[in-house]
């Protein structure tokens, strides 16, 4: 598992970590920001960084789950919507929705995220 972190000096503002559960393939297993970075640009840069860790490790499809509220973030970075499912977490079930971007040779397929 790779973990990338948005920080300055004095302050994490949020962080993103991906793992690699079979070789080809990669999972963002969360993206997190305190509010007052959201919306700032630090969720692409940090999207990104995973991409590009992925690049390095051949991978050639990043999977993930989203909540309805990071739904639109996701699409915009280049994602696009598999189905619905849902995700235990702390004894719930959490109603997500799946996610893939596929990447080629040095980029995603997906919308450019510059």
């Amino acid at each position: 598992m790779v973990y990338v972190i948005a920080d300055d000096a004095d302050n994490i503002f949020g962080f993103g970590h991906i793992s690699f559960p079979r070789p080809g393939e990669a999972y963002i297993a969360g993206l997190y920001f305190v509010p007052e970075a959201q919306g700032k640009g630090l969720g692409r840069e940090i999207v990104q960084l995973m991409i590009n860790q992925a690049l390095k490790k051949s991978v050639k499809v990043i999977k993930l789950h989203a909540t309805k509220t990071a739904l639109k973030f996701y699409i915009k970075v280049g994602f696009t919507v598999m189905g619905e499912s849902f995700i235990a977490m702390a004894d719930q079930e959490v109603e997500c929705i799946t996610m893939v971007m596929k990447l080629r040779s040095g980029r995603s397929q997906g919308a450019p995220l510059n």
